[in-house]
């Protein structure tokens, strides 16, 4: 049988009407949230909603594990950010505008992920995934991906995953999920979209692990499983490479290949020489720098020498226009929120990488992690590192919202069912 992680069931019966009325709710919601038309800076119709729904949303955070911690770095986060923007040194400038989009954005990122975890509450987890994928999916013709040159990479590969692994995990079988992982991956080879291939990839290979029978301890399995991830990562990452190399998946990927690993030596250095600069301005300014900072010559400078540093020809508009023009851009959701909220900001993102490690990897290890979540959990983690916080929000919001367990085990819930809430079987 397929998995599908279970809701969380109400803790009392209540009027079937009442019910269905409060599912119906919650459906709007996660659909409300998905959709990003902005209103106003930041705002969206959907934050506006969680805004007002925010006592009812915030009070099933101590149903969950890790949430209300999960939460209060969040507002310590932001109240540090809000701190360095108004202790901004006369060595750079606070952008007003860019200020409170981020705020904004900030503060509509964890309602979104607290109006998702109510919902749980309603929903079956593969139904708001269908959901917050047709709302991310709609909003993809709000944005400038569709006209970019690769739509499937700026605009269309998330929401899509999300929406067909959401249906996949629905269904309930391991067939549907792999079909679905291979055709995404094929259309990935075909818009020359290399990361997204490789997750894709991945997570297959995740759910063929997952059909091998289990004798070990559970210990000992669990163990096993997080060399299993390691080593299944870097097989990928070894294999895309060859491929890459090769001119297997097109001329055009293996000539920007070759060319990044003559510049840096490796794909990763090569392809996000955007590390680089976060590494350098956490040496230069380790406390970070606010919402809403805009870099100061120095500034800009420091951060193209740490790009320099990977082989990367810093001087080319890309830096000044694009990551340092009217804010600071590190294209790295740790490197984003660590300009934007400092230290509180790098101690958020290690935390967001816990709670997904910690669900992944038990799951796979008991055979019940699902297609959909393996694919939100691996994208995460290249997220956390190589993905803009704000391309790379709607998967953080869906992720956390799926691994935040339920602190006691659904009443209702079948023997096979894990006990935290984040098995992705029945």
């Amino acid at each position: 049988m397929a998995p599908v992680v279970p809701r969380v069931t109400p803790a009392a019966p209540v009027d079937e009407r009442w019910v269905a009325t409060e599912k119906l709710l919650a459906a709007g919601l996660v659909f409300a949230v998905a959709v990003r038309f902005y209103l106003f800076s930041a705002l969206t119709p959907g934050i506006g909603l969680a805004v007002v729904l925010a006592p009812l949303l915030l009070a099933v955070l101590p149903r969950f594990r890790l949430a209300v911690p999960l939460f209060v770095l969040a507002g310590v986060a932001l109240v540090g950010g809000v701190g360095l923007s108004v202790l901004a040194p006369g060595a750079y400038r606070i952008d007003t505008g860019n200020q409170l989009y981020s705020i904004t954005f900030y503060a509509g990122l964890f309602l979104s992920v607290a109006a998702l975890l109510w919902a749980r509450t309603k929903l079956e987890p593969a139904t708001i995934a269908i959901i917050f994928g047709l709302g991310s999916l709609i909003s993809a013709g709000f944005g400038d991906g569709l006209g970019s040159g690769n739509p499937w990479k700026f605009a269309l590969a998330v929401p899509v995953a999300m929406l067909l692994l959401g249906v996949a995990s629905a269904s309930r079988s391991r067939i549907v999920e792999l079909v679905v992982l291979i055709m995404l991956a094929g259309v990935s080879v075909i818009f020359d979209s290399r990361s997204y291939m490789a997750t894709f990839l991945l997570a297959g290979i995740l759910v063929v692990w997952q059909l091998k029978p289990r004798k070990l301890s559970q210990r000992g399995t669990v163990a096993r499983t997080a060399i299993l991830l390691v080593a299944a990562g870097a097989a990928v990452y070894l294999l895309g490479t060859e491929l890459l190399v090769g001119g297997v998946l097109g001329t055009e990927a293996q000539q920007r290949t070759l060319s990044q690993l003559d510049t840096a030596g490796n794909l990763i250095l090569g392809g996000r020489p955007e590390l680089g600069a976060f590494l350098a301005l956490l040496a230069y300014r380790p406390i970070g720098f606010g919402f809403g900072a805009v870099l100061d010559l120095a500034g800009v400078n420091a951060a193209k020498a740490g790009m320099t540093a990977t082989g990367y020809d810093a001087e080319n508009g890309y830096v000044e226009r694009f990551m340092f023009g009217s804010g600071i851009e590190l294209h790295s959701v740790t490197g984003d929120l660590w300009a934007q909220t400092g230290l509180p900001g790098i101690a958020l993102a290690i935390m967001i990488a816990v709670i997904v490690i910690i669900g992944i990897v038990r799951h796979v290890a008991h055979g019940t992690a699902s297609a959909l979540l393996l694919f939100l959990a691996c994208w995460t983690g290249w997220n956390l590192l190589f993905s803009p916080l704000i391309s790379a929000t709607p998967t953080l919001i869906l992720i956390l919202a799926l691994t935040l367990t339920p602190q006691k085990p659904p009443p209702t819930s079948h023997k096979s069912s894990d006990s935290d809430g984040v098995s992705l079987q029945k």
